[in-house]
């Protein structure tokens, strides 16, 4: 009897030894990372910064109207803009919804939600072999009031036009759909989980005063293209596009 618990007291500690994953490595990440200095020297402003300015859309949660599931989450995809990739973000999100779709009916009732927003949109942690559900892939969780805006909103111009610049298809929405409405979050609350050890409240005047990296083209689309899409929208108004000859090159037009 003895001999035989020896020899599985050997086997554990040959099997945790030659396992890739350690308990005991482990629990020594975590306990780094949730000293002071460690959880100090990340900047999850700027985490969350980068992650809304790069990413094209957002998973949004809303308290659903719909008859079967009504007082449900309801979750969808909106395409997002926080202003032009490499040019000056604000941090302000912008979207468009129609109440054709869930999101929008359910904003009509309870404007507030929530967006949460992944490194692994574009396959970043993928590519790394990182899960999605890693906590080492970073992600952004904003909840506030989804604010309906029209012409009378000061930034209500910039808003569409970031809208539309970065996702072009939008224009083809507003035009086949008047059921479509420029949405802004007013932000209430910041979440970021980048790392073990839980989430991390970001304060939203540290988020406003942090500038993200800029490291992404804008998305390509040709010249003839772009210029029919936003003659209608702002006509007498210099627009900066970027074309594909050997190396990027910023073309203004005068629309």
């Amino acid at each position: 009897m003895l001999r035989a618990a020896i020899y599985l007291l050997m086997s554990m500690i040959l099997f945790n030894q030659s396992s890739s994953y350690s308990v005991v490595q482990d629990e020594r990440i975590i306990r780094s990372y949730l000293e002071p200095k460690a959880v100090k020297e990340r900047d999850h402003a700027k985490v969350a910064r980068n992650l809304v300015h790069k990413s094209k859309w957002a998973s949004i949660g809303t308290r659903s109207t719909d008859s079967n599931i009504q007082g449900y989450p309801m979750v969808n995809i909106m395409s997002i803009s926080d202003g032009i990739v490499n040019e000056k973000s604000t941090g302000v999100i912008y979207f468009l919804s129609t109440t054709l779709d869930f999101t929008g009916q359910d904003l009509l009732v309870d404007n507030r939600a929530t967006l949460m927003i992944s490194d692994d949109e574009d396959l970043h942690c993928s590519k790394q072999n990182i899960d999605p559900m890693e906590p080492v892939c970073p992600r952004v969780h904003i909840s506030g009031n989804m604010i309906k805006m029209d012409e009378s909103f000061p930034d209500y111009k910039v808003g569409l036009d970031s809208i539309i610049r970065l996702h072009p298809a939008a224009l083809n929405w507003i035009k086949a759909h008047a059921s479509f409405s420029l949405f802004k979050v007013d932000i209430k609350n910041i979440y970021v989980l980048d790392y073990y050890g839980g989430p991390h409240n970001v304060s939203l005047d540290k988020y406003y005063a942090t500038q993200p990296d800029n490291s992404e083209e804008l998305p390509v689309k040709a010249q003839t293209e772009l210029k029919q899409s936003l003659d209608k929208y702002f006509s007498k108004n210099e627009v900066n596009i970027r074309i594909p000859k050997n190396k990027y090159k910023t073309v203004n037009i005068i629309l």
